[in-house]
């Protein structure tokens, strides 16, 4: 099969062998990279439309993770992060946008899967780690999407364990046991109350 080389250049040679690592989950076997300093050349084994969908998709992660951490607004496919990222266990978009704002990040979630934020990519990969790490973390407790979603990101934010999490809302009053857990109010409203009574 006939290889296709496409190079690209970074700032660092750091910058180029975490793309590669990056690219490596995106696109999988499919592909092969050489690093040469600051410089990646990446082999796409495929033809026709799956050449041209690999390629697509190694220039949204290009276009995704290039340009450093300059504090500008920036475009983000959430997809992309959470394969930057290795967050292996998916969660809900909203989040990630939750939680960025909370720690005094501009972020806005738009159509499409697209995060506006001037969050670098390091701190949004992180973020998704942790929040992924809880969900996993909620996969076998008994709750609703409403309830793992306040979970989470409280579990994050407080930068506590998901049982720790629970039993300090079940203190607040803000989620209760039934056949699951519930919270007593919708997603942003039960953030609030949590952050305005503190812990």
């Amino acid at each position: 099969m006939r290889r296709n080389p496409v190079t690209l250049v970074f700032p660092t040679t750091k910058e180029a062998v975490a793309f590669l690592e990056a690219l490596e989950r995106l696109a999988g076997a499919n592909i092969s990279g050489e690093l040469r300093m600051n410089k990646v050349k990446i082999y796409i084994h495929e033809q026709g439309e799956r050449y041209s969908e690999t390629l697509r998709r190694i220039q949204a992660l290009y276009a995704t993770t290039h340009g450093g951490t300059t504090h500008a607004v920036k475009p983000y496919n959430f997809e992309t992060l959470m394969h930057i990222a290795g967050a292996d266990t998916p969660i809900p978009p909203v989040l990630l946008e939750e939680i960025l704002r909370l720690r005094g990040y501009k972020a806005t979630l738009k159509r499409g899967g697209i995060l506006e934020t001037n969050a670098d990519v390091e701190t949004i990969g992180e973020y998704l780690r942790r929040l992924s790490e809880a969900y996993r973390a909620l996969l076998h407790i008994p709750s609703s999407a409403q309830a793992k979603r306040v979970i989470a990101l409280l579990s994050v934010y407080w930068e506590k364990g998901v049982d720790e999490t629970i039993d300090i809302l079940e203190e607040m009053g803000l989620i209760e046991r039934r056949d699951r857990l519930e919270p007593r109010h919708n997603f942003k409203r039960s953030i609030e109350i949590a952050l305005e009574k503190g812990y």
